[in-house]
């Protein structure tokens, strides 16, 4: 389970050689027995943090208590903490993977220690080996986890694997790859080894630099199991090429008449890469949606809700796909015309970047703002500067890029507002939808509209007037925005959610009912 803001379908960790930031204490201390089942957790570093730089990475702690409350610092921020209410008899790990300094430096391993609300931990134990393969990357600082299901067919909850590891126990590995997890209760789990190989703070294998290790299913039972071999393997990214290859092979198990409508990818690297890509179709004969989705990790098809995807039916049919320009050479050009010079700004602080791009018919998509002719198709790159909060991004600076379906030229380029300049607060007259589902649990969709980009405020509030979450505080571009609230850990009851924009102020209400 998770213990900071927001944990991605992957790990975070930080394996820098700045090894300045370390932990000098812990409350509970290491192997601590009886520990109280309402407590406070206490991680002690040996200087003050960057509490925001460590917010941005998202997943800088993993730990298997449930549902903790929000984990604050303390005043001089050398601190770390959070309030949990524990099981009895239960063993439980908290993994702290990346810590950054007010100077700059980082942690140079991960961080694992270990309680129990019990008098004894379990005895049992699973060992093993990691080995390094073709990669060459030497297991030392990498990670291993006993993961509760398999993230490579399923997420637990039937999505398949959109929300990422979910560690029952935790612990590093030895410089030789050699490693032994502790306190294993009975269970079956799926190993998964990982590794920053760049030292970013964050493990992410589908850039084609960090490392990772997935293990065939062990099951624990009374007794310790041994020999558990992986070995770190390395994803290269998708081109457009590449993937269209592997959708084609899919396409054929779609209904019969099964149209190709557009093509996604969510973020893609500055040699027109995708660490994942999306075609979706619909069929007119079946009035159904499906996403073909194209990654490293797997090649799948989904259902779509035509809710949300309806809107696909009235673009053009993208009926050449083979004859697009190569990624490489749009994103090529993208970089020469204008987006190195905005991918390299400087006074971004701690905003975090990201490439998107499409394939086809752009007149109802994002790019609608570049004028797109209605006739014709176009690959259109989405430069962002965002920040993320516990549930969204939020958008801080965007240029886009339309460029010609078969030369991968580009034709136009701009910002949401028509022009380059930082987001300002405009008059706007926001349209709010009503949530859906509702009644919900736990989560729902909230959707609203802008007219113009705009700075944009939506706030959950509970009965009392309380604020339970703030899902956007940030520059919003034109157009329809989706997000998801997830409820999780509040409890059943009436809910009223609220959007800013200037001086105008929509509202709804949603019913949580577990």
């Amino acid at each position: 389970m998770k213990l900071c803001l927001r944990l991605l379908p992957l790990l975070a960790l930080a394996a820098t050689t700045m090894a300045q930031v370390s932990i000098v204490s812990t409350s509970p201390t290491n192997n601590q027995t009886n520990v109280a089942l309402s407590t406070t957790i206490t991680i002690t570093f040996n200087t003050a943090l960057d509490t925001n730089a460590i917010k941005m990475q998202e997943d800088f702690a993993f730990t298997n208590i449930q549902s903790p409350e929000e984990p604050y610092y303390s005043s001089d921020a050398t601190q770390f903490k959070a309030n949990v209410q524990l099981q009895s008899n239960t063993a439980y790990f908290i993994a702290f993977m990346y810590a950054k300094a007010l100077n700059g430096s980082t942690m140079a391993s991960p961080y694992v220690f270990y309680f129990t609300t019990g008098s004894s931990f379990p005895s049992t134990t699973v060992s093993g080996t990691v080995s390094s393969g073709t990669t060459g990357v030497s297991p030392e600082n990498g990670v291993i986890g006993l993961n509760t299901f398999d993230i490579t067919s399923d997420g637990g909850d039937g999505d398949g694997g959109d929300d990422g590891p979910d560690f029952a126990m935790m612990t590093k590995l030895n410089s030789d790859g050699t490693f032994t997890i502790p306190y294993v209760s009975n269970g079956t789990y799926w190993p998964i080894a990982a590794k920053d190989v760049n030292g970013d703070g964050k493990i992410d294998p589908e850039s084609g630099t960090d490392v990772i290790a997935l293990g065939d299913s062990i099951v624990v039972s009374g007794s310790n199991v041994t020999g558990v071999a992986l070995t770190f393997i390395k994803i290269t990214p998708f081109l457009f090429s590449e993937a269209l290859t592997e959708a084609n092979g899919l396409a054929a198990s779609l209904p019969s008449g099964s149209v190709l409508k557009y093509v996604q990818s969510y973020d893609m690297d500055t040699l027109g890469r995708g660490r994942q890509w999306e075609f979706d179709y619909h069929s007119p004969s079946t009035s159904q949606f499906f996403g073909i989705r194209i990654s490293g990790f797997e090649q799948r098809v989904d259902s779509l809700n035509p809710d949300w995807y309806s809107w696909l039916s009235s673009l053009t049919n993208l009926t050449n796909p083979q004859n697009a320009a190569s990624s490489s050479t749009v994103i090529a050009n993208v970089e020469a015309a204008g987006g190195k010079a905005f991918r390299t700004q400087t006074g971004m602080g701690q905003s975090q970047f990201q490439i998107q791009a499409t394939l086809g018919d752009q007149s109802n998509s994002r790019f609608w703002y570049l004028s797109p002719d209605p006739a014709k198709q176009y690959w259109g790159i989405a430069y962002t500067w965002y920040q993320q909060n516990d549930t969204n991004w939020i958008t801080i600076e965007e240029k886009g890029f339309l460029c010609d379906f078969s030369t991968g030229a580009v034709v136009v380029s701009g910002t949401p507002t028509g022009v380059d300049e930082q987001p300002v607060v405009v008059p706007v007259s926001p349209s709010l939808e009503q949530n859906y589902p509702n009644p919900f649990n736990p989560t729902t969709t909230i959707e609203f509209s802008l007219q113009e980009r705009a700075l944009v405020k939506l706030t959950v509030y509970n009965v009392l007037g309380e604020v339970v979450a703030v899902l956007v505080d940030g520059a919003q571009s034109a157009g329809t925005h989706r997000l998801v609230f997830d409820a999780k850990g509040l409890p059943s009851g009436m809910y009223m959610y609220r959007l800013t924009t200037g001086s105008a102020v929509k509202s709804g209400k949603m019913l949580l009912v577990r």
